[in-house]
């Protein structure tokens, strides 16, 4: 069996100090293969959220193992782990996470220009990654000026524009309406088929877990459920 691209080892966290520590995760392990489509899902406060910000390094535990990509990244210090989030990870935010006044290219490039990339260039590939996903005719389109499920889209393009091996998305359908949530899910299934990219999306919507190839539910900082779907809704 091939390596897995996520790794965690007996993970632990939680928040606060003596007797008012509240324990989020507890002693959890999880695997994730590459180019898997995954949900993990369960009620607020359930640890979803946590578990996927420590896969997406954005927090540290205070116990286990993180392995992605064979690195043992919880050894990296602050820059070295900035650098490797940068080009391996991908995020989509529950809330957009748009800069108001930035067009939807604008949005999509910085990720590039943070790294250094040559403004052309990045724009050119916003432009081309913004097109492929329906939003041609919004290139110059300030957030406030696009729906949501458009806003969305720009988020996925920007969480994309790095070409991440993992995209990680925290309640992306949230702020949609059942329409708009269905089609986002599904566009990122496709993109999920068609790029090869590991996706991981936290939900408390039982409705989309019928998207995803694989669900794990979490409920008290703890998987109580792992289980990979055998009949899912794809994307035509």
């Amino acid at each position: 069996m091939t390596q897995p691209i996520i790794k965690l080892e007996h993970i632990s966290k939680s928040y606060g100090h003596g007797d008012g520590a509240v324990t989020v995760l507890q002693d959890l392990s999880l695997s994730i293969q590459q180019g898997e489509f995954t949900c993990i899902w369960g009620a607020s406060g359930s640890g979803k959220s946590t578990l996927l910000n420590l896969m997406g390094l954005l927090d540290r535990p205070e116990q286990g193992r993180i392995t992605i990509k064979n690195e043992a990244v919880l050894g990296l210090n602050d820059n070295r782990l900035a650098d490797f989030r940068s080009r391996h990870l991908g995020f989509i935010f529950q809330s957009f996470n748009l800069v108001p006044v930035l067009s939807a290219q604008e949005n999509t490039m910085l990720p590039l220009q943070i790294r250094g990339e040559a403004d052309n260039t990045a724009r050119r590939k916003a432009r081309d990654l913004l097109a492929e996903l329906g939003l041609e005719r919004h290139l110059h389109k300030r957030p406030d000026e696009m729906s949501g499920g458009q806003r969305q889209r720009v988020a996925i393009a920007r969480a994309l524009i790095g070409d991440p091996d993992i995209v990680l998305a925290d309640e992306p359908t949230a702020n949609l309406d059942s329409a708009n949530s269905d089609a986002i899910i599904l566009l990122m299934q496709k993109l999920n088929q068609k790029r090869k990219v590991t996706f991981l999306f936290a939900t408390h919507d039982t409705h989309l877990l019928s998207y995803a190839a694989r669900s794990i539910q979490v409920r008290d900082g703890r998987i109580v459920d792992d289980r990979h779907n055998t009949y899912l809704r794809e994307a035509s």
